[in-house]
Protein backbone atom coordinates (compact mmCIF):
# COMPACT_ATOMS: atom_id res chain seq x y z
CA UNK A 1 0.00 0.00 0.00
CA UNK A 2 3.24 2.46 0.75
CA UNK A 3 4.25 1.77 -2.78
CA UNK A 4 1.13 2.87 -4.43
CA UNK A 5 0.74 5.66 -2.46
CA UNK A 6 4.12 7.22 -3.05
CA UNK A 7 3.94 5.91 -7.00
CA UNK A 8 0.67 8.00 -6.55
CA UNK A 9 2.26 10.91 -5.20
CA UNK A 10 5.46 10.83 -7.87
CA UNK A 11 3.19 10.67 -10.60
CA UNK A 12 1.11 13.51 -9.80
CA UNK A 13 3.68 15.67 -9.36
CA UNK A 14 5.90 14.94 -12.05
CA UNK A 15 2.94 15.66 -14.47
CA UNK A 16 2.69 18.91 -13.12
CA UNK A 17 6.70 19.29 -12.61
CA UNK A 18 6.53 20.52 -9.33
CA UNK A 19 8.94 18.51 -7.19
CA UNK A 20 9.55 19.52 -3.50
CA UNK A 21 12.96 19.80 -1.90
CA UNK A 22 15.30 16.41 -2.62
CA UNK A 23 15.78 16.06 1.14
CA UNK A 24 12.01 15.63 1.88
CA UNK A 25 11.50 13.79 -1.36
CA UNK A 26 14.14 11.15 -0.09
CA UNK A 27 12.68 11.46 3.01
CA UNK A 28 9.26 10.45 1.96
CA UNK A 29 10.68 7.34 -0.33
CA UNK A 30 12.07 5.99 2.45
CA UNK A 31 9.10 6.64 4.04
CA UNK A 32 10.57 8.77 7.18
CA UNK A 33 7.50 10.81 7.35
CA UNK A 34 8.41 13.35 10.20
CA UNK A 35 11.72 14.62 7.05
CA UNK A 36 8.50 14.18 4.60
CA UNK A 37 5.91 16.04 6.04
CA UNK A 38 7.13 19.40 4.32
CA UNK A 39 6.82 17.72 0.78
CA UNK A 40 3.61 16.25 1.62
CA UNK A 41 2.36 20.11 2.89
CA UNK A 42 3.59 21.51 -0.48
CA UNK A 43 2.07 18.82 -3.02
CA UNK A 44 -1.00 19.17 -1.31
CA UNK A 45 -1.37 22.76 -1.31
CA UNK A 46 -0.25 23.06 -4.63
CA UNK A 47 -3.55 20.79 -5.84
CA UNK A 48 -1.69 18.14 -8.23
CA UNK A 49 -4.04 15.37 -6.65
CA UNK A 50 -5.70 13.81 -3.40
CA UNK A 51 -3.21 11.61 -2.79
CA UNK A 52 -0.65 13.69 -1.26
CA UNK A 53 -3.73 15.30 0.82
CA UNK A 54 -4.94 12.07 1.86
CA UNK A 55 -1.48 10.84 3.35
CA UNK A 56 -0.89 14.58 5.13
CA UNK A 57 -3.93 13.37 6.80
CA UNK A 58 -3.47 10.50 7.69
CA UNK A 59 -0.24 11.83 8.92
CA UNK A 60 -1.91 14.18 11.10
CA UNK A 61 -4.90 11.91 12.18
CA UNK A 62 -2.02 9.09 13.64
CA UNK A 63 0.20 11.75 14.42
CA UNK A 64 2.91 10.69 12.10
CA UNK A 65 6.13 12.76 12.13
CA UNK A 66 3.73 15.50 13.38
CA UNK A 67 1.74 16.61 16.18
CA UNK A 68 -2.19 14.55 16.78
CA UNK A 69 -5.04 17.23 15.31
CA UNK A 70 -7.91 15.54 13.93
CA UNK A 71 -9.15 18.97 12.72
CA UNK A 72 -6.42 19.24 10.07
CA UNK A 73 -7.26 15.90 9.23
CA UNK A 74 -10.53 16.42 8.49
CA UNK A 75 -9.80 19.38 6.80
CA UNK A 76 -7.41 17.20 4.38
CA UNK A 77 -9.55 14.42 4.29
CA UNK A 78 -12.44 16.22 2.88
CA UNK A 79 -10.59 18.34 0.10
CA UNK A 80 -9.47 14.70 -1.16
CA UNK A 81 -13.07 13.35 -1.00
CA UNK A 82 -14.02 16.33 -3.12
CA UNK A 83 -11.60 15.54 -5.13
CA UNK A 84 -13.26 12.06 -5.52
CA UNK A 85 -10.33 9.90 -3.60
CA UNK A 86 -13.26 7.51 -2.26
CA UNK A 87 -10.33 5.92 -0.01
CA UNK A 88 -10.08 9.78 1.88
CA UNK A 89 -14.30 9.34 2.07
CA UNK A 90 -13.73 6.36 3.70
CA UNK A 91 -11.62 7.53 6.06
CA UNK A 92 -13.54 10.86 6.85
CA UNK A 93 -16.20 8.68 7.19
CA UNK A 94 -14.75 6.81 9.85
CA UNK A 95 -14.03 9.96 11.67
CA UNK A 96 -17.57 11.16 12.12
CA UNK A 97 -18.45 7.35 13.04
CA UNK A 98 -16.05 7.70 16.10
CA UNK A 99 -16.37 11.22 17.06
CA UNK A 100 -12.60 11.84 16.04
CA UNK A 101 -12.70 15.79 16.14
CA UNK A 102 -16.02 15.90 15.37
CA UNK A 103 -19.48 15.18 16.74
CA UNK A 104 -20.95 11.59 16.06
CA UNK A 105 -23.07 11.78 12.65
CA UNK A 106 -24.10 8.35 11.48
CA UNK A 107 -26.27 9.77 8.52
CA UNK A 108 -23.02 11.72 6.92
CA UNK A 109 -20.77 8.63 7.44
CA UNK A 110 -23.15 6.72 5.30
CA UNK A 111 -22.93 9.58 3.03
CA UNK A 112 -19.30 9.25 2.76
CA UNK A 113 -19.23 5.75 2.80
CA UNK A 114 -21.82 5.61 -0.49
CA UNK A 115 -19.32 8.21 -2.14
CA UNK A 116 -16.56 6.42 -1.39
CA UNK A 117 -18.59 3.00 -2.97
CA UNK A 118 -19.22 5.18 -5.99
CA UNK A 119 -15.23 5.88 -6.75
CA UNK A 120 -14.85 1.99 -6.26
CA UNK A 121 -13.46 1.45 -2.97
CA UNK A 122 -14.32 -1.50 -2.19
CA UNK A 123 -14.13 -1.56 1.98
CA UNK A 124 -16.58 1.18 1.93
CA UNK A 125 -18.96 -0.72 -0.66
CA UNK A 126 -18.82 -3.94 1.82
CA UNK A 127 -20.07 -1.49 4.20
CA UNK A 128 -23.00 0.21 1.87
CA UNK A 129 -24.15 -3.48 1.76
CA UNK A 130 -23.94 -4.09 5.07
CA UNK A 131 -26.08 -1.01 5.81
CA UNK A 132 -28.67 -1.84 3.49
CA UNK A 133 -29.45 -4.98 4.73
CA UNK A 134 -29.82 -3.67 8.14
CA UNK A 135 -32.17 -0.76 6.60
CA UNK A 136 -33.69 -3.90 4.87
CA UNK A 137 -34.19 -6.25 8.39
CA UNK A 138 -35.69 -3.26 9.88
CA UNK A 139 -38.24 -2.54 7.95
CA UNK A 140 -39.93 -5.88 7.33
Amino acid sequence: MKFYLIFGILIGNVFSAQLSDSESFSALLKGDMKNAIPYLTKSCNNGTGPLSCDALAGCYRNGNGIEKDANKAIKLYQSACEKNYGPSCYALASMYINGEGVNVDYTYAGQLFEKSCVQEFPPACQIVEKIKKINQDNAQ
